[in-house]
């Protein structure tokens, strides 16, 4: 075998290398015929070539995208030519750490355009350079043809043709080569100002990262002396005027951006009002819920306003639709979400807690006013002082009305928040007393902090309670008539859409939380840092990111492996009829070849080498082989077993003392359920190595025998008939083949007969139905069951010293 493999790979790359020689031949024939036109092809191919040239200059016209790019990028050159980085570095030092997170997603938008541009133009270039290098071409087969006629009898106009084809060419490359240059000229802008927006970006992070370890400092005169500081002797009106202006440049220029993006997000508002109005009008009609689903009915609390509910999650999505937008967007479109929200608190907030959300979500509202649109220094301090004391005081009433809860057994998330709200009330002091004294950036940080990070939280608790709802009512709705993977696996559904619905719920809790505490930079520095630590083992490289997409590959290799066996088995499989076995060796393949690709992808990402770990797996081939020849043979023997398909899952197979169903046939071992309710864990080299009966290899039927035994006395006739009755009346015997009985001779007392029968389904309870049914037929026939007989022999001679007794069996006549 081995030797049949070995020369039909060496007969096949033999064969491969032959065509690959045979295919350049001709190539190079082709190639060397098609360098040089004979006299009579010049007409023809003179036109041709016109004509292709004709439309090579038509395609490298400037493109509309092309032109519009170029108009752009002068702008933007001209605006970042206007900056001069050491006036902008002292101007952004005046600016609240808001308005530079704000400058800096600006910023971060203009690089994603000039990245988005260059690919444009990249890919424009590259299409310009495979016109030039067929012109290049075309150009040497024209030069090639005019050395080869120049000494020929030919007419003057074929060489006037030929020459006209060459000036042709050269003028289509000229102006190929001027479109490239200014192509490569645009993206060397690009370039540039890339660089330049990097170093303002860098420039307003250090800023950030200075007012951030600063935040304790005195940046505001003391509240009472506020109103003789310079800053404050401004116009109102007109810093208001300013401040809407900003805000409202701020908005227009984001829809400016994401046009396409808003477009996509009304879609997906009305697809989501859609469904749960469908649902909605099902409760209407009261066919929504099963009387005693009252889970699903909590569940389901968002039904009764459809439009709210399906605006609360499409702004909930914004986060996946607008990832790096301001921060004034973002406030924005909380604040939207404070509609829809306030609207659905029935459900999702106990009674007792929506005063306080109420009260809440208002105080954010006015923050975002004071940010935004009024701005005003002096204003801002003392609104803020305001609010801060509302919601000490709010506190401190959530605290009272919740204590007597306080010593009740409760879970660990209510408990958590009588620890969370007096740290919450310490804090907000602090507020009140950086306020006062001046500290009012720390003051700015704490509250906003706390307001928005509860107000978001609530928010988003809200929000994946809905969509929790909404998911199971989906699965649930449908799963009588859905797929049968859904109905299989409907619950573990519900249970993982749910958990990965409040993972991430729970996730932009977190970053939104960081970012109002103006944290959100120094983590992302620090975790880039923690990723990037890395240790050096001669030239291999091991960093922690590494290992995070190491195992990450390998998790997601794993999990997309057994979903696809799951659908496989459960959806496509039942479906369709393939052959017996087929389906499990299809599964068994793409498994493999998915959990392959991952373990190369997870290597890979490790940064090793993958032909040096080739090498070093050869190195160490022999000693693995030795060590684990067990495991691989058991491998092996899974791979034959997936392939040849002597044994088949759901197959009742008796290995050795084992008799049973197979249940799974795994990469080393297979199961083996046996009748007694035990699981036994069989090698798959037994399985290959060893003598197996497999009762279902070919047909499910099995011949069952039974042996009968009778009195002396009874007519053999009629013990056939009855036997034959009795087995031709059971349901679960087969009338093809037909069942037999046959009479086998005689005992030392008995009559012999066997019952031959076929059946499919559970062997022991038709043997047993069977067997019982010939006993119960026989003895209603009167027919004695055989029983041992003894003749016992007295001898007595004379005198009773000499008796003999002789004891021996004998059948009965």
């Amino acid at each position: 075998m081995k030797l049949l493999l070995t020369f039909f790979i060496f007969f096949t790359l033999l064969s491969s290398l032959s065509a690959q020689q045979d295919e350049t031949k001709q190539q190079n024939d082709t190639q060397v015929k098609s360098d040089v036109f004979s006299v009579s092809e010049i007409p023809a191919m003179a036109d041709n070539t016109h004509q292709t040239l004709k439309k090579i200059r038509k395609e490298i016209k400037p493109q509309e995208a092309i032109v519009t790019i170029e108009k752009a990028l002068k702008l933007v050159v001209d605006s970042l030519n206007n900056i001069q980085p050491d006036s902008l570095y002292k101007q952004l030092q005046s600016f609240y750490t808001r308005s530079l997170q704000n400058m800096r997603q600006e910023w971060l938008v203009y690089l994603d355009k000039l990245d988005d541009w260059k690919i444009v133009l990249q890919d424009r270039t590259e299409e310009m350079e495979n016109y030039k290098k067929q012109i290049k071409k075309t150009y040497d087969e024209w030069d090639n043809t005019a050395k080869e006629i120049l000494n020929m009898d030919i007419p003057e106009t074929i060489q006037e043709r030929v020459n006209g084809i060459k000036t042709e060419i050269d003028s289509t490359e000229s102006l190929l080569s001027e479109r490239i240059n200014a192509l490569l000229v645009m993206q060397n802008q690009i370039s540039k100002q890339k660089l330049k927006i990097e170093d303002i970006v860098s420039r307003i992070n250090q800023i950030i990262a200075d007012k951030s370890s600063h935040i304790f400092i005195m940046d505001q005169p003391p509240l009472w002396n506020a109103f003789s500081a310079a800053e404050d002797t401004i116009n109102i009106n007109q810093h208001i005027a300013e401040t809407w202006g900003s805000f409202w440049k701020t908005l227009t220029s984001f829809a400016k951006t994401n046009r396409t993006k808003l477009y996509i997000h009304i879609m997906l508002l009305i697809a989501l009002f859609i469904l749960i109005y469908y649902f909605y009008h099902l409760n209407k009609q009261q066919t929504l819920f099963n009387e005693n689903d009252e889970m699903l009915r909590a569940s389901a609390f968002f039904i009764s306003r459809p439009f709210s509910a399906a605006f609360l999650i499409a702004l909930f999505l914004s986060v996946l639709l607008y990832p790096d937008t301001t921060v004034t967007i973002g406030e924005l479109l909380v604040a939207i979400i404070l509609i829809p929200f306030q609207r659905l608190l029935d459900g999702a907030i106990v009674p007792e807690r929506k005063k306080a959300v109420h009260i809440l979500s208002g105080l954010y509202l006015f923050i975002f006013i004071l940010n935004n649109i009024i701005d005003y220094p002096l204003l801002r301090r003392f609104f803020l002082l305001l609010i801060t004391i509302i919601t000490i005081l709010l506190f401190i009433e959530l605290i009272k009305s919740t204590y007597p809860l306080h010593k009740q057994r409760l879970k660990p998330w209510p408990r958590l928040v009588f620890i969370i709200l007096p740290i919450t009330i310490f804090l907000l002091s602090i507020s009140v007393i950086a306020n006062i004294i001046g500290s009012f950036i720390l003051s700015l940080v704490l509250t906003e902090g706390i307001i928005k990070s509860i107000i978001i939280g609530v928010i988003l608790y809200t929000t994946a309670r809905v969509i929790d709802g909404l998911v199971i009512l989906s699965i649930r709705k449908r799963v009588t008539h859905a797929l049968h993977f859904v109905q299989t696996y409907a619950g573990k559904l519900e249970h993982w859409a749910v958990l990965v619905i409040h993972f991430f719920a729970f996730f932009i809790w977190i970053k939104s939380t960081l970012r109002a505490f103006h944290l959100l930079l120094p983590v992302q520095e620090q975790l880039k840092e923690i990723m990037a630590t890395s240790w050096k083992f001669g030239k291999f490289v091991l960093s922690i990111q590494n290992i995070f997409d190491f195992f990450l590959i390998l998790v997601l290799a794993f999990a997309l492996s057994r979903l696809i066996r799951i659908i496989l088995d459960v959806e496509l499989f039942p479906r369709i009829h393939l052959p017996r076995g087929i389906p499990g060796a299809i599964s068994m393949i793409i498994r493999y070849t998915i959990v392959g690709v991952g373990i190369f992808l997870a290597i890979s990402s490790l940064g090793i080498d993958l032909g040096t770990f080739g090498l070093l797996a050869g190195t160490l081939g022999v000693g693995i082989g030795f060590g684990l020849q067990n495991v691989i043979a058991n491998f092996v023997s899974g791979l034959i077993l997936t392939f040849e398909r002597p044994i088949q899952v759901g197959d009742k197979i008796e290995v050795g003392d084992v008799l049973g169903n197979v249940k799974q046939i795994g990469v080393r071992s297979s199961t083996v359920k046996t009748f007694d309710g035990s699981e036994v864990i069989v090698p798959n080299a037994d399985l290959i190595s060893n003598q197996v009966i497999n009762w279902t290899l070919t047909d499910t039927r099995q011949r069952m025998k039974l042996p009968v035994k009778v009195a002396f006395e009874s007519d053999p006739d009629q013990v056939l008939e009855i036997l034959l009755k009795v087995v031709r009346e059971h349901p679960a015997v087969l009338d093809d083949p037909e069942p037999m009985a046959t009479f086998n001779g005689f005992g030392d007392y008995f009559l012999d007969f066997t019952l031959y029968y076929w059946i499919t389904g559970n062997i022991f309870q038709t043997k047993t139905e069977v067997a019982l049914g010939v006993h119960r037929s026989i003895k209603e026939a009167g027919i004695q069951k055989p029983k041992p007989q003894q003749e016992i022999q007295i001898m007595i001679s004379e005198g009773l010293d000499n008796v003999k007794i002789t004891n021996s069996s004998k059948k009965k006549k």
